[in-house]
Formats: C-alpha cells, sequence, structure tokens
C-alpha cells in the first residue's frame, strides 16, 4: 500500500492530476490506471527478509498503445513530462509514506485516496469470484467487501474490477 499512496501522492504534487488508487496496487487518473504496482515480500515472525517492488508508470507513452482503461501523464497534461521531475517527487513521497507506515497512519492515507472504497466491485480471485461493495481495507491491506446478504469477506488478493 505504502508504494501506491506514494506514487499518487507524487504525482498528485507534481503535475497537479487527481491521481487514486485502485485495490490492490493500481493507481488511475480520471478511472484510467496510469501506473501499476508489483510486491513480493519474503518475512518471518521478527523480520523482513526482503522486499522487491516494481513499480510501473506511464510517463510519456501515447494512449494509442493502450486500451481505453490505460493513460498516460503525458496524455492526460498533452506534453512530454520531466520524468527527472516524477522521479524525485517519487522518493520524497516513499521517504514520506515510509514516515507514516512506522506511525500507523499509512492505511489512513490510503483510505484518502481510494477510488475502489465504495464502489460495487468484482474480486477475480484464484477458484472464485466475490462480487458486493468495498466497505473498508483492514489492517493487513486486505479489501472488505459487502455481500448482498450482509455478509463480510476479506479479500487479501484477486483482480479488482469497479463495477459502480
Amino acid at each position: 500500500l505504502m508504494a501506491s499512496v506514494a506514487v499518487a501522492k507524487a504525482i498528485r504534487k507534481a503535475f497537479d492530476l487527481k491521481a487514486e488508487l485502485k485495490w490492490p496496487n493500481d493507481v488511475l487518473i480520471e478511472g484510467r490506471k496510469v501506473c501499476g504496482i508489483l510486491a513480493e515480500m519474503e518475512a518471518e515472525m521478527d523480520r523482513v527478509n526482503f522486499i522487491n517492488l516494481g513499480i510501473g508508470i506511464n510517463a510519456n507513452t501515447s494512449i494509442s498503445q493502450y486500451e481505453k482503461t490505460a493513460t498516460s501523464l503525458k496524455e492526460e497534461l498533452r506534453k512530454e513530462i520531466s520524468r527527472k521531475q516524477l522521479l524525485n517527487s517519487l522518493l520524497k513521497e516513499i521517504a514520506k509514506q515510509q514516515a507514516l507506515l512506522t506511525e500507523n497512519k499509512l492505511l489512513e492515507e490510503w483510505k484518502k485516496l481510494s477510488a475502489t472504497l465504495n464502489k460495487r466491485v468484482k474480486i477475480v480471485a484464484p477458484g472464485e469470484e466475490i462480487t458486493g461493495r468495498a466497505i473498508d481495507i483492514d489492517t493487513n491491506g486486505a479489501l472488505v467487501i459487502k455481500g448482498k446478504d450482509g455478509s463480510l469477506r476479506s479479500v487479501i488478493a484477486g483482480d479488482c474490477i469497479h463495477l459502480s
């Protein structure tokens, strides 16, 4: 969650675009994906052995290279952007969000930037599909979904499709 908050805030500050978060790891502008994040971690009870983090931001790419569901900073601003400016803004935000992580405030920041919360969603996970309203993110980063019957499910991984 930390990386997605950092990317969204970096884009907002550097380019004055309304970047929002789609659970679990996408950054959107006007509902279209501008960034995807992949994270892999190995940890034990008392320590983190490693974290691999991949951040793919569509910076100066043409929209014709993507579906209608994607965008780039260049397309949104109608001009090429400075990758150096983007990187500097991102590195500053990563440092700020790391500090929030230690203060247990990161989840609050994620919720403020969320494009997923309070929407009807369909989660496609291995072996199942879950449909309902996204009502919360728990302390583990799981999306809490309320079904039509009022039942609550916490989903830790899967592809999230916004239905409304």
